[in-house]
């Protein structure tokens, strides 16, 4: 596991939260909480796009070579209207949501699709 990646774009590098793999970057990680209160809707709003527009210009330059799957882990569901509409976006996008109660899920579905690589 890497920490805080930076990952090439088409335009620019984007730091993802985590990197997994082993010797080189498999599958890129990030993370947000969605359980914070009607005030701070629009700071997540903004981290929520930006996450989109790193994951589209992550895309960019895959275009044509194997493709680094992306997930956006998420916690909370306090704003519910955001997370639908940030899942929607980020799958249109190629990258997966995942939402709390399927985290171990996914946590170990990675680990054996990356350790097939190994």
């Amino acid at each position: 596991m890497q920490r805080k990646p930076r990952i090439k774009g088409r335009f620019e590098a984007h730091r993802f939260d985590f990197g997994l793999g082993n010797g080189r970057i498999l599958h890129l990680v990030s993370t947000f909480s969605f359980e914070v209160p009607n005030r701070d809707k629009d700071t997540l709003q903004t981290e929520v796009d930006a996450c989109a527009w790193a994951i589209n210009d992550v895309r960019a330059v895959e275009v044509g070579i194997s493709i680094t799957p992306i997930t956006v882990v998420t916690i909370g569901e306090s704003q519910r209207s955001l997370l639908d509409d940030a899942e929607s976006m980020y799958e249109s996008l190629g990258a997966r949501l995942v939402r709390e109660p399927y985290i171990d899920d996914w946590a170990r579905a990675v680990a054996s699709e990356i350790g097939d690589h190994v």
